[in-house]
């Protein structure tokens, strides 16, 4: 018979297998750092969504929502185990998973969507909704996730509401710029409903004196056509033999959901070293998105939150676009 332990109980008794094992998977050196001040706040008292130690002290922003799931445990009917134990008693092998899978979750979320503080740059982001399209990046909860984790430390900007003129000028400020809009081969739909053609943007280039971002993503269908010169890389400055820039995008339709849950994972994983300290290419992080993708649907439950939540088809988004210009491109060229 399983008796109900407070969330204190039951992680004091779990550290070696639970908060510090699911953390682990950050891969950085502040695993154990945050592990210890969740097991602090928990035997404290505080609520861990009002740690400001553990938000901050870490260098990584964790949502509300993540460390709810935290906060759940504390329900989790668990016996205790020493410290040095290294198994559950018998016949608890089950609610020992269903009492740690959100903490596997929430690792998994960590190691892809707060990428480690080295990989902030002061780099400029835009990021754009256009009108009528559906997309993340008007969910507050994704918006937590750039703005706080991904591009955390970045100089990001997520737009709403501009019209061609103001969309012009931030797209061609910035280094790196998303885009999530109604498209087609010659024409984008921006923020205020405005149209921005091909000319468009050749014109603008040109009044930047031919500078550009360095990466550009446009979830939008049908941008990418090459067979002519008047495309839409080649108008802001990307072809198939331009180095240290980048242009993703498709050359048939697309589903703006499915594409933006996708790259908000291989942004993660673009922006953040890996293990032996070196940063992804594009090809790397677009293989690498698609494979923790897979992994989440496996963990994924009734009770997962939105920003750790994906469909079936979301990792299939990896084989949908196509990378015009450095296939190689690091964050570090930036």
């Amino acid at each position: 018979m399983h008796r109900r332990m407070t969330g204190a109980q039951v992680l004091r008794g779990s550290t070696w297998f639970g908060v510090n094992n699911a953390l682990s998977l950050l891969r950085v050196s502040s695993a154990e750092t945050i592990a210890a001040l969740c097991m602090h706040a928990i035997r404290v008292g505080e609520p861990l969504s009002q740690s400001r130690a553990l938000r901050r002290s870490t260098r990584y922003y964790v949502a509300e929502a993540t460390l709810a799931s935290l906060e759940r445990l504390r329900c989790c009917p668990y016996r205790s185990m020493p410290l040095n134990g290294l198994r559950p008693a018998r016949g608890e092998d089950e609610v020992m998973k269903k009492a740690l899978a959100p903490l596997v979750v929430l690792g998994l979320l960590l190691a892809a969507a707060w990428p480690a503080v080295a990989a902030s740059r002061g780099l400029t982001v835009y990021m754009a909704r256009g009108k009528g399209a559906v997309s993340i990046l008007d969910q507050s909860a994704y918006q937590n996730v750039f703005k706080n984790g991904i591009f955390a430390g970045d100089k990001l900007q997520i737009d709403l509401t501009s019209g061609k003129a103001d969309f012009l000028k931030r797209f061609f400020a910035a280094q790196i710029v998303y885009l999530s809009l109604h498209a087609n081969p010659d024409v984008w739909v921006v923020p205020n409903g405005d149209r921005v053609g091909i000319v468009d943007l050749i014109r603008a280039y040109t009044a930047a004196g031919k500078k550009g971002p360095s990466l550009v993503i446009v979830t939008g269908c049908s941008t990418i056509h090459m067979a002519t010169k008047v495309n839409f890389p080649a108008a802001v400055g990307i072809t198939p033999a331009t180095q240290k820039k980048a242009y993703l995008g498709y050359t048939t339709f697309t589903v703006g959901e499915f594409s933006d849950r996708y790259f908000r994972v291989f942004l993660g994983q673009w922006m953040q070293p890996k293990p032996d300290g070196s940063y992804r290419t594009l090809v790397e992080a677009r293989d690498d998105a698609k494979a923790f993708i897979q992994r989440m649907l496996t963990l994924q439950g009734p009770n997962t939150g939105v920003v750790a939540r994906f469909a079936p088809l979301d990792a299939s988004v990896a084989g949908w676009f196509t990378i015009v210009g450095d296939s190689d491109l690091r964050v570090t060229d930036l």
